[in-house]
């Protein structure tokens, strides 16, 4: 989980780099869209957050919602 302002670079020999086309468009495609979180008893519920008119930002259409649950001391990833 990310919350807030963040920025996502590579890791080069002694510094950070700047990350490959591919991984750009990656993690542009994996954050364009925000999202706000829910729990709900023991399981976090994703949601993505429209824009002012209430469509998705996202190239595609909105995401769906994903749903995390806590048991065994970790987070495991549910069904939509």
């Amino acid at each position: 989980m990310v919350a807030g302002t963040f920025l996502v670079v590579g890791l080069g020999e002694e510094d950070f780099a700047s990350l490959s086309p591919k991984l750009t468009q990656k993690y542009e495609e994996l954050f364009h869209q925000p999202e706000t979180f829910m729990r709900l008893g023991r399981q976090m519920l994703v949601l993505p957050v429209p824009d002012g008119n209430g469509k998705s930002k996202a190239p595609g259409g909105a995401r769906t919602m994903r749903r995390y649950s806590c048991r065994g001391g970790g987070i495991n990833a549910g069904g939509s």
